[in-house]
């Protein structure tokens, strides 16, 4: 499992507790909905420019997301 999937599925745990739709997250970063969906779920990879607006269209600091996703994952991104 990559990186990009642990830091999706915080992210859209984030953006379900604060009440935001994957649309609404959408517009406020410039993607589609369906690209949010991707980036949640792992089937797309994020750029630096889109994590950093995602975060704060999600109201977190950078590091916040990746928080214990390193501690997870061996040198190659994979699951430990």
């Amino acid at each position: 499992m990559k990186t990009y999937r642990f830091l999706g599925a915080k992210a859209r745990r984030r953006r379900e507790e604060i009440g935001l739709t994957t649309r609404q997250v959408a517009t406020m970063i410039g993607v589609t909905a369906g690209h949010v969906r991707n980036l949640e779920t792992g089937n797309s990879d994020i750029s630096p420019p889109t994590y950093k607006l995602l975060c704060g269209a999600l109201h977190v600091e950078m590091d916040a997301l990746r928080e214990e996703i390193d501690d997870r994952l061996d040198d190659d991104g994979e699951a430990a």
